[in-house]
């Protein structure tokens, strides 16, 4: 009889480092976040390199602003994968409509990202505009139009209808 600990063996030399930090202060919140590690390549054959010789670094910061109405928030994020270098960010509003309707939010949402920093004119942008609805405790109903944008023109314009529960 053998007795096997730690029979599997781990061969990946680099991790994943990964971190986040929030600051609170009454309705305000900042947080930065940030992540370093490395990913494997193909060789020309299309073979897996056995080392991880792809350096992925990615940073961001986040912000948060709360009022009796209403909800603002916005994150900022910069990621290179090798020699390629993305960024984008986005900001978005919901405005508390109960004073109308009774549980109607209104929410608002653009995002901006461009995948590859080096080509000129490949950023996406992306408009969101919609209404949430609490059915009950947890429960929401969400109609959304959205408004997708690249190269500075219409790519797709679709309509969404969710019901979602959030925790």
């Amino acid at each position: 009889m053998r007795l096997c600990i730690n029979e599997l063996s781990d061969d990946n030399n680099f991790k994943d480092i990964i971190g986040h930090a929030l600051f609170s202060f009454e309705r305000f919140q900042i947080g930065i976040n940030g992540y370093y590690g490395r990913k494997n390549s193909l060789n020309a054959d299309g073979t897996v390199r056995n080392y991880s010789d792809v350096e992925v670094t990615a940073a961001g910061v986040e912000a948060m602003v709360l009022t009796d109405k209403a909800v603002i928030a916005g994150e900022a994020l910069m990621r290179n994968y090798g020699s390629l270098h993305s960024a984008g960010g986005y900001l978005m509003m919901n405005y508390d409509l109960s004073s109308l309707v009774p549980m109607l939010r209104t929410t608002s949402r653009v995002e901006i990202f461009d995948p590859n920093l080096n080509v000129l004119n490949d950023e996406r942008v992306q408009w969101a505009q919609g209404f949430l609805y609490t059915i009950s405790r947890g429960y929401l109903a969400k109609l959304e139009w959205v408004i997708n944008l690249e190269r500075y023109r219409v790519q797709a314009n679709e309509i969404f209808f969710e019901l979602e529960y959030e925790l």
